[in-house]
């Protein structure tokens, strides 16, 4: 492992407070080196270089962690919307063994590699399910996450059968999305609860989390 990526994920880490074990920090690396093995044949991220995946899919993942654990601190189950090359979700699973991940793309190659890469590094906590998300059986998730999956309208018609009594939707998105906040007032049944500015070390543009509730479990 190159010891400049190396660099950049400790001290990404640290900027972020989240604890990186050597076993962690050996399987985010070789994941990002899966990622630039396949990308030369399937084209599973428009992302090509192996600082930029780093940056741009592994520390922007990592960012949500710490907001994540202030919903639930352990035995989180959660569904990654849209998955693609397995970000968020695989990222989570390997730095939360206690959490039940699940990746649904209904893209097949980015499923077969997020299966490839579980296979690879002994995940054993992430299930991956190739569908449209609204083709699947309810799941009964604590959170269900998208990441550039879609409008927030979208997200919640789509996703919210997926979650539990008391679940969380949550949008990772760039720029405060104002107008895709605006247009949730036509969904009767819920609401926007809160926003979290991400700090990503590394990456120059704006993060933020978006937080759905129904209006029911608020």
């Amino acid at each position: 492992m190159s010891k400049e990526y190396i660099d950049i994920l400790n001290n990404a880490a640290i900027k972020l407070k989240i604890n990186i074990s050597a076993t962690q920090q050996e399987k985010l690396i070789k994941y990002v080196d899966y990622i630039l093995e396949w990308n030369e044949v399937y084209n599973i991220t428009s992302i090509k270089t192996k600082k930029k995946i780093l940056i741009y899919h592994i520390i922007d993942s990592l960012a949500v962690i710490p907001s994540l654990k202030k919903i639930y601190s352990k035995n989180i189950k959660l569904a990654d919307i849209g998955s693609g090359c397995g970000v968020p979700g695989m990222i989570l699973a390997i730095m939360n063994n206690d959490w039940n991940i699940i990746c649904i793309d209904s893209v097949e190659k980015k499923t077969s590699f997020i299966k490839y890469v579980a296979n690879c590094l002994l995940i054993k906590n992430i299930k991956v399910i190739h569908s449209r998300v609204e083709c699947i059986t309810p799941l009964n998730c604590d959170i269900v996450i998208s990441r550039a999956f879609s409008s927030i309208k979208n997200f919640i018609l789509l996703s919210h059968k997926h979650l539990n009594q008391n679940g969380t939707l949550i949008a990772m998105k760039g720029l405060f999305p104002q107008h895709e906040i605006e247009d949730l007032k036509s969904l009767q049944n819920w609401n926007f609860i809160g926003t979290k500015n991400l700090y990503v070390p590394y990456l120059e543009s704006k993060r933020c989390l978006i937080y759905i509730k129904e209006k029911n479990n608020i």
